[in-house]
C-alpha cells in the first residue's frame, strides 16, 4: 500500500495524490516510468527515488516520520511482518498512576509484561517492531508509555483503530 501513496513526499497533498491516481499513476513507478508533467516533478522525483531506497531497506522511520498520523494505516501490509497490537492497563487516567500491565500481540504470540515481574522487558522488546496498531492509543497508550519509559523512542508506524473507524463511521469503545 506505502508504494501506491504520495502524500508522504513534499508538494503532493492528498488532492494532488488523488488526481494522480485519477490519471492512472497508481504507484511510485508508474510515476517514475510515466514520468507526468505536474508541478515540483523533480523534487517529487528525488523523493520517490529515495522512498523506494527505504523502503527496500524496510525503514519504517522514513515513513513514520513523513505520513501523518491519519494516514499511517497504509503500512499496515508493508510492515506486517513487524507489526504489534499493543494495549495497555493502569490503576488510572493521570500520569501518576501506576502502570499495571502492557499486552503486545505480534500475531502469532502474545506477550505480557506486568508491573513487578516483567515490565522491565518491555522496552527491549519494543525495539523488534516497527509498527503498533492500538485502540485510543495515540491519545493514551502511547503518551503513557513515553511517561513511563521515557527512553524508549516510540518512532514505529502507528495506527490507532479508534480514529479509523471514526472516519469509516463506527463510534463508541473498543
Amino acid at each position: 500500500m506505502l508504494t501506491n501513496t504520495f502524500i508522504h513526499i513534499p508538494y503532493v497533498s492528498e488532492t494532488t495524490e488523488k488526481k494522480l491516481w485519477k490519471n492512472n499513476i497508481n504507484s511510485w513507478d508508474d510515476f517514475l516510468e510515466k514520468k507526468p508533467k505536474v508541478r515540483n516533478n523533480k523534487v517529487i522525483t528525488k523523493f520517490l527515488k529515495l522512498s523506494k531506497q527505504q523502503y527496500e531497506e524496510k525503514n519504517h522511520y522514513f515513513f513514520s516520520n513523513r505520513l501523518l498520523s491519519r494516514h499511517q494505516w497504509r503500512g499496515y501490509k508493508d510492515f506486517q511482518d513487524r507489526c504489534c497490537f499493543l494495549d495497555i492497563e493502569t490503576t488510572g487516567l493521570s500520569k501518576d498512576s501506576e502502570l499495571t500491565v502492557v499486552g503486545l500481540y505480534d500475531g502469532k504470540e502474545s506477550k505480557v509484561f506486568v508491573n513487578g515481574k516483567n515490565l522491565d522487558k518491555f522496552p527491549k522488546e519494543m525495539k523488534k517492531y516497527s509498527y503498533i496498531v492500538t485502540y485510543n492509543g495515540a491519545v493514551f497508550d502511547i503518551p503513557f508509555l513515553k511517561f513511563k519509559f521515557p527512553d524508549i523512542e516510540f518512532d514505529q508506524m502507528h495506527a490507532d483503530l479508534r480514529f479509523i473507524l471514526r472516519r469509516l463511521g463506527y463510534s463508541g469503545g473498543l
